[in-house]
């Protein structure tokens, strides 16, 4: 099995088509703050790819990252290809999970 990261979730998810308003997230001066636009690319998957699992951070804000993996997931679709999405707990990563796994 090989593995690739996109570093962030803009890289893997791409801009959002339209935005929309976060339900409890506030920018300056008290405006909801928007899931971001989903024009721009995202990270390259090649075509021959039959599988794709996209990772979500159970660290990061819960509305965003969700969003963000549904992107992904959909931008990611192909003819042939399964595109799943797996989160990790509430509060913890992937790598506190890899690295819990290897100290025991």
């Amino acid at each position: 099995m090989r593995g690739s990261a996109a570093g962030d979730l803009g890289n893997l998810a791409g801009w959002a088509v339209e935005t929309i308003p976060h339900p409890t997230l506030k920018a300056d001066k008290g405006r909801s703050a928007r899931v971001p636009d989903f024009t721009s690319p995202a990270m390259p998957v090649p075509a021959f790819v039959p599988e794709l699992v996209l990772l979500g951070n159970g660290g990061s804000e819960p509305i965003l990252t969700r969003n963000a993996m549904e992107r992904a997931k959909r931008r990611h679709a192909r003819g042939g290809r399964l595109v799943r999405v797996r989160f990790a707990l509430p509060g913890v990563s992937f790598d506190d999970s890899m690295k819990a796994k290897t100290n025991d």
